[in-house]
């Protein structure tokens, strides 16, 4: 799976019935009970998030699964107040911008005009509703179920979120669910959670994950299955994206199958295009021939690849396909480097090699992850995915832009033995530097 996380601009908590401003407060603080209530509002940066998927290298938001994450605080020593568990929160589109604010108080009289607050949302604007303009539809839900749980929230995909990410972003406001804002009798019980401006790792981000595995068996296709053909363009060695590719022609005279003709066409990634056409009853080779307009004002050119569709016998097997042993073979990058530039997107070739000898077999149950090092701590930055395969070799692509500058990092690799075990078969360290 692949990962790409937005961080926050900007972000405050505003409190019932108070100027009191908290902009630069390291923590933010929901609470309810008879203290009243609180609401946290967030702007998240789309705009790199545009400019990427603009180009192909993040897909739409609606193609993906998006997660909301804060990370708990909540001292232990913490007496005064009860924190909250198996609570449910809303997350809304904020339909008014608002001004941050200077402030760091959560108590007293210390107010801070011209920002966000329980009834203004800059120093020129108020909200027509007290505590915030909000979307009527929810974008997120969560809840909290223990006391040290962090929040992560979930969404299928929602108006207000494509919204927010491809059209206007005025942020998120999150509270509890009205229900629970109602209730003015309990103790005052309080979710505590990192901002934006923390020091930490562990401020507020939105989380896109999506498949980004290509697994093309281009030469294994089946009889009477739907199968992606894979094409890959690259410029002075870079996988990069062509002005356009009107259509693909799939030519199956040789074995007295009629011609198909597809004109959608797929680009998960930079320089890496598919379509997928459904396979004739019958075995023999085929040509898929692409029409390409490499840049703008170039004549297009058809460019012809070859597949092989195989007799259905060979979907029956009786021993373990695509199974090795790791210890006979050497997996190996040999394009790695100890350092990547932050936004750098990062392709590497993943070879494994038959021991003692020069043989390089193509793996299809391999998968990486990577984790951030921190002394003796590690933060999942990419869970364990699946490394792709074309026709005849192993790769990996992945975004590092919102990988934080200046830490080390592990790349971890392992293969799956069978359908229960994995075995760790490679690691290695880089940092990223700005």
């Amino acid at each position: 799976m692949a990962t790409y996380r937005i961080y926050p601009i900007k972000d405050t908590t505003i409190i019932e019935n108070s100027e009191v401003n908290t902009g630069q407060n390291e923590v933010a603080e929901l609470w309810y009970g008879v203290s009243g209530t609180t609401r946290h509002l967030i702007k998240f940066d789309v705009d790199a998030y545009q400019a990427k998927q603009a180009l192909g290298i993040v897909p739409h938001v609606s193609g993906t699964t998006a997660t909301l994450n804060l990370t708990n605080c909540y001292p232990h020593e913490e007496t005064e107040t009860t924190p909250a568990e198996s609570v449910a929160f809303e997350v809304f589109a904020s339909t008014l911008d608002f001004s941050e604010g200077i402030g760091n108080e959560f108590t007293g009289d210390f107010a801070v005009t011209g920002t966000a607050n329980w009834t203004s949302a800059t120093d020129s604007v108020d909200w027509t509703a007290p505590g915030g303009d909000r979307s009527a539809l929810v974008m997120f839900t969560g809840t909290i179920d223990a006391v040290d749980d962090s929040l992560v929230a979930a969404v299928d995909t929602s108006s207000e979120l494509i919204t927010m990410f491809t059209g206007t972003n005025n942020g998120v406001s999150i509270s509890y669910t009205a229900a629970i804002e109602a209730d003015n009798t309990a103790d005052k019980t309080v979710f505590k959670f990192y901002s934006n401006d923390t020091h930490t790792l562990f401020k507020p981000y939105i989380e896109l994950t999506w498949d980004d595995q290509i697994r093309d068996e281009r030469n294994e296709v089946l009889p009477g299955t739907t199968k992606r053909i894979y094409f890959y363009v690259k410029k002075n060695g870079v996988l990069t994206n062509v002005n356009a590719i009107t259509d693909v022609t799939i030519r199956m005279s040789e074995i007295g199958e009629a011609d198909i003709t597809i004109t959608t066409i797929n680009n998960p990634q930079p320089g890496v295009y598919y379509v997928d056409f459904t396979c004739p009853t019958v075995s023999g080779t085929f040509t898929d021939t692409w029409d390409v307009q490499y840049e703008a004002g170039m004549a297009f050119s058809e460019v012809a690849q070859n597949g092989e569709i195989l007799d259905s016998s060979t979907a029956w097997s009786t021993d373990l396909v695509d199974v090795i042993d790791p210890d006979s073979y050497n997996i190996m990058i040999p394009n790695f480097k100890s350092e990547f530039k932050q936004g750098e997107y990062v392709y590497l070739d993943i070879n494994a090699v038959e021991a003692y000898t020069s043989n390089v077999k193509l793996l299809k149950n391999l998968e990486y992850s990577i984790d951030l090092l921190d002394g003796y701590l590690r933060t999942t930055m990419i869970d364990w995915s699946g490394v792709s395969y074309s026709e005849d070799d192993n790769f990996i692509r992945f975004d590092s832009s919102w990988l934080p500058a200046g830490q080390l990092f592990e790349l971890k690799f392992r293969h799956q033995t069978d359908s229960m075990t994995y075995v760790a078969v490679l690691d290695r360290q880089f940092r990223v530097e700005e």
